[in-house]
């Protein structure tokens, strides 16, 4: 794990001068930086070992002892994304939505380049009627990785609950049947990339861009979905 800036900065007292070993031992602030830096590592090594234990106890169904855990291991070593994602998935699980959505938030901050955190808050702003603030999470997501199927979906429903119809939304559409292996929801997707152009094409903005004329698939063949494509959380 790479550490913080300030645990760098914690060692280098002890970089900066290898040659006066015995010397600097024998000062009382130097060995209490010393101290300092074991009793961090132990924390850390503390904080992940607990959270071990969590995701045991969330894997065989135990959830208010790994909620217990998940907050035991955060309280000794509070920057454990992973320890902060499934303890929002087990609050979300308990309808905790606005205590899910922080520690996602916390998931989100400690790990910049995952996007699976971003897409929970998301689901969480779903289920809760948010569809405005979960387009917002479901984008950040994408722009962490732009063709992640969970993030594009999420996106392109709240989109469709929010009634949205923009060339950005209609090129999401696009980019998640390329890459969408179930006939169903590809289906659904064509219908939405139909509702889409149709409300381009009766726009100023659809003649500026030359969008071409929509074509509808056969209503017979389209098989039945539903309105909207559910984001299962992961962890």
């Amino acid at each position: 794990m790479r550490r913080r800036p300030a645990l760098a900065l914690l060692l280098i007292p002890a970089l900066a001068a290898p040659a006066c070993l015995t010397a600097c031992a024998s000062k009382p602030r130097q060995s209490g930086e010393v101290l300092r830096i074991d009793e961090i590592a132990a924390r850390e090594r503390e904080g992940y070992a607990i959270a071990r234990r969590a995701a045991e106890a969330q894997r065989n169904g135990n959830t208010e002892l790994a909620i217990d855990l998940y907050r035991q291991a955060l309280g000794t070593w509070p920057e454990i994304a992973s320890a902060w994602n499934n303890l929002g998935l087990l609050q979300m699980g308990q309808s905790n939505y606005m205590e899910a959505v922080e520690s996602f938030k916390a998931a989100a901050r400690l790990d910049p380049t995952d996007p699976r955190p971003l897409i929970n808050v998301g689901v969480a702003y779903d289920q809760t009627g948010w569809a405005e603030d979960a387009l917002t999470a479901y984008l950040q997501a994408l722009e962490r990785r732009p063709n992640d199927r969970d993030a594009l979906l999420g996106a392109i429903t709240a989109n469709h609950r929010l009634l949205g119809a923009s060339r950005p939304a209609l090129d999401r559409v696009k980019a998640a049947l390329m890459i969408e292996p179930d006939d169903q929801v590809r289906a659904w997707l064509e219908r939405e990339r139909f509702r889409i152009e149709s409300r381009l094409a009766s726009t100023a903005e659809a003649e500026s861009i030359r969008i071409p004329a929509p074509y509808s698939p056969p209503s017979q063949a389209a098989p039945q979905v539903p309105a909207a494509v559910p984001v299962v959380p992961r962890n």
